[in-house]
């Protein structure tokens, strides 16, 4: 595997040794230069690195302090080993870089074998906690992802909604949310077989990808269920989105053998509201509600909830629109 080292000196001559040092040792591919910690920021994040080389210096051990300090409170470079240089070996100033996060201290006089072992034994660290680290992300992932589908699963639904609505409350922006349920799946699955059915639900979830936004986050809730999130969305133009899935999804025009899958859904939406508070457990509530709805009245439509007018003494709860008629007129 090739290596590429970044070696911190803002001095050309202490550069030069550094380069002749590294070429004598034989172990990296790629040499990059910087002078300052800005510059080795910039150089990070151009291109990833190895190991980092230092020089230490007594009249510049603050800022050399202030580089590490930094380097490892960064989530990015903060396993990036990185060695302190300097011309004489000094205990204080040793224990000064170890203190501050360095993965060693020599001197350019340390014995070059002692100083290629000590070197292969960090590239050989750093190897290993980038595959922990990789091993970690994917073990997250699949945490948050269906495994039939690749949409996010319930969980990254239920943590997504909470921050979406922080935001949302933060910035007076609504939100929608879609549930959808798809009509009659038990049937597929019944007829045809899971195997079939497994292939109608990858064939919808790539069909949701597709329509919503990179902005949106879209979910398999469960089983035939879905939901998608939708931000900066009031639920009338929710329903335009929702219509358009449920238009597409009619036109998948599936089929196994002979025969069609015919694929509908019933959708449910639910939306944030400007005089009161919405809670994630709220919305999903309603959502649901809505989607009930629409298999109440037919199956293959959309429905919008519809909250409760505050009543009247003496008088019932009656539902009223949320939003002006002219703009649900499909409802």
């Amino acid at each position: 595997m090739p290596h590429t080292a970044l070696i911190i000196d803002p001095s050309p001559v202490a550069r030069k040794t550094f380069a002749r040092l590294t070429a004598t040792l034989g172990l990296f591919d790629d040499l990059l230069f910087s002078g300052n910690r800005a510059e080795t920021e910039d150089q990070l994040r151009q291109q990833p690195v190895e190991m980092i080389f230092c020089g230490w210096r007594s009249e510049t051990v603050e800022a050399q302090c202030d580089l590490l300090d930094s380097l490892g409170q960064s989530e990015a470079w903060a396993d990036i080993p990185v060695f302190a240089f300097a011309d004489e070996e000094n205990l204080a100033e040793k224990i000064l870089a170890l203190e501050h996060g360095a993965a060693d201290y020599q001197s350019f006089r340390a014995d070059q074998r002692e100083l290629e072992a000590r070197i292969h034994r960090q590239l050989r660290q750093q190897e290993r906690t980038r595959k922990l680290r990789e091993e970690k992300d994917l073990l997250a992932r699949l945490a948050r992802t269906d495994a039939l589908t690749g949409l996010h699963n319930r969980a990254q639904l239920d943590a997504s909604l909470e921050i979406e609505l922080s935001r949302s409350r933060r910035s007076r922006n609504p939100l929608s949310l879609l549930m959808i349920d798809l009509d009659h799946f038990k049937r597929i699955n019944d007829t045809f077989g899971h195997a079939v059915g497994d292939r109608v639900l990858r064939a919808v979830a790539e069909s949701l990808g597709q329509i919503t936004r990179c902005s949106d986050l879209v979910c398999r809730y469960g089983g035939e269920e879905f939901a998608v999130i939708l931000p900066d969305t009031t639920p009338a133009n929710a329903y335009a989105v929702a219509e358009k899935i449920r238009l597409s999804l009619m036109a998948l025009n599936l089929r196994e053998g002979q025969a069609t899958l015919p694929v509908t859904a019933s959708i449910g939406i639910s939306g944030t509201r400007p005089e009161g508070l919405t809670q994630a457990a709220e919305l999903l509530r309603e959502a649901d509600q809505a989607m009930y709805l629409s298999k109440q009245r037919g199956r293959n439509r959309t429905e919008m909830f519809r909250p409760l007018r505050p009543a009247k003494p003496g008088k019932p709860l009656r539902p009223y629109l949320a939003y002006p008629r002219s703009a649900v007129a499909f409802a």
